[in-house]
């Protein structure tokens, strides 16, 4: 008991919250609503991100509120394009529009010194842009349906999971404790979800996942960029990771089991993000900008 009167939030919370309680957490919903996993994934960012930055006012106005916002705007999206059913076309607008009135009351202060409205204007408008445009993408690629995969270029969530453990690495190496340990968070949450594809077999669901994971992830990186200065393009070459993954359908690899194509998948995507990660880390070593080249 003695981790317990000696509370460490780097060492024991990244352990317990950014680890085991997303973890359990995923695997618990994802057996209960093996239909709609993004259900999971979201329900277990809740706690982690609850005791990293607690509850954020409205609007929110610093980075401390960045990422609970982040998780409510992505969950009312995705709830409002699955139970709604909007159509294709017009998700990836709604998106845009989302995500720069999450970006706006966010701007950090070292952006606005000039004062100018444009910049800011240009700046969230990007980020919204670039956050739907990436969700819209991931969810095109992903399994529409559980049961038997067919061949093509689809990927599962075990592309997801070496890209974001390598986005927490690069976010410590930046000096975002707390943005990282939430990407460890969504790195666990990811994971518990490909254990519940390989329990339950008709577990589907997979699109509105995708989309949810994309908007967290990419937001994720624009967040180590607007709150701790970090330039973003090692995050940003992670989006490979999971394009990469795509790949695996097309080479000739054994499968014919769910198991084997999410293997592959989790294989070409962390050979990706792992290589970014190590040559951040060397560039860290030798003194050089964490997350730019």
């Amino acid at each position: 008991m003695d981790w317990l009167r000696n509370w460490d939030d780097l060492i024991h919370g990244t352990a317990v919250f950014s680890a085991a309680v997303p973890l359990c957490t995923a695997l618990l919903l994802g057996a209960l609503l093996a239909r709609q996993l993004w259900i999971a994934v979201a329900g277990a960012m809740v706690v982690p991100l609850l005791w990293l930055f607690g509850l954020p006012p409205l609007p929110p106005a610093s980075s401390d509120h960045a990422l609970v916002t982040a998780l409510g705007m992505a969950s009312a999206l995705v709830a409002m394009e699955t139970f709604f059913n909007i159509s294709w076309w017009r998700r990836p607008f709604l998106r845009w529009l989302a995500w720069t009135a999450v970006a706006w009351p966010l701007y950090p202060d070292w952006l606005s010194k000039s004062g100018e409205l444009t910049r800011q204007a240009i700046v969230c408008v990007s980020i919204g842009a670039s956050v739907a445009a990436w969700a819209t993408l991931i969810e095109f690629h992903a399994h529409p349906e559980g049961g038997t995969w067919k061949r093509g270029l689809r990927i599962t969530p075990a592309a997801f999971v070496p890209p974001t453990a390598a986005l927490a690495v690069l976010l410590q190496l930046g000096g975002s404790m707390q943005f990282a340990q939430a990407a460890g968070a969504l790195t666990s949450a990811v994971s518990a979800v490909c254990l519940v594809l390989l329990w339950k077999p008709r577990a589907a669901g997979l699109r509105p996942m995708a989309a949810f994971w994309g908007m967290m992830f990419l937001f994720l990186a624009w967040s180590g960029w607007l709150f701790m200065e970090i330039q973003v393009n090692a995050a940003l070459f992670l989006l490979a990771a999971p394009l990469a993954a795509v790949g695996s359908n097309i080479l000739p690899l054994p499968r014919g089991k769910r198991f084997f194509v999410m293997l592959w998948e989790l294989i070409l995507s962390g050979l990706v993000s792992g290589a970014i990660a190590w040559f951040t880390w060397k560039l860290h070593q030798g003194g050089a900008d964490t997350m730019g080249y």
